[in-house]
């Protein structure tokens, strides 16, 4: 197991150091890769609790709930050493997310594929306020106009399910952040709430 945790480091710090390379492709590759990975540590971690379940029902009860995955998949996921904890411990060590959302050098390509560190944070119980604030802080100074005047350029047929989560995901948090912050008197910003609607209006023409 110490020859996989030392290659899955060596994988992640490459990654990392695309995610600060100044150049958009480069970023936007590096950050795809650790995305991927997250995806492949929950996926695992779901599946080795599967698996005792499995087990207890077939030495139990004779029975099984669900298939197993096939020999390929289960053979990348006894070669995979990460488990979810041991994941986010590395991503909060390393400041991924500052990294990523640092709103100097911010990217909508970069903002848009984030949502998979917040599952795996949530997955882990461990998601707390401070996580959330750097979307929020996003919204501070005018960055916040920027980041949907980008992503309203998106056309309703190239929105994908990962953009649609992610505008969903920070407008409803941010929105509820600001019914706690601001007085009656202030006019509350929708944030992409509208954005949402537009969208659910344009799939029901």
């Amino acid at each position: 197991m110490k020859i996989l945790e030392v290659k899955e480091n060596i994988r992640l710090e490459a990654s990392l150091r695309q995610i600060c390379c100044p150049f958009a492709p480069k970023r936007i590759n590096g950050m795809t890769e650790i995305m991927q990975y997250i995806e492949l540590v929950l996926e695992k971690d779901k599946w080795q609790k599967g698996l005792k379940v499995i087990l207890f029902y077939f030495i139990f009860l004779k029975k099984t709930l669900q298939r197993l995955p096939s020999p390929d998949r289960e053979a990348v996921y006894n070669n995979t050493f990460a488990d979810p904890k041991w994941l986010q411990q590395w991503i909060e060590q390393n400041k991924v997310l500052e990294k990523i959302l640092d709103r100097t050098t911010v990217h909508l390509e970069l903002v848009r594929r984030v949502l998979p560190i917040y599952y795996l944070f949530r997955y882990n119980n461990q998601l707390t306020k401070e996580h959330l604030k750097l979307l929020w802080a996003l919204t501070t100074g005018g960055t916040h106009e920027f980041l949907f005047r980008e992503i309203e350029k998106t056309p309703s047929n190239e929105i994908d399910s990962q953009l649609l989560d992610l505008i969903k995901a920070y407008s409803l948090t941010a929105y509820a952040m600001q019914e706690k912050e601001t007085s009656n008197s202030d006019k509350p910003h929708w944030f992409g709430l509208q954005m949402l609607w537009k969208f659910l209006q344009s799939c029901d023409s």
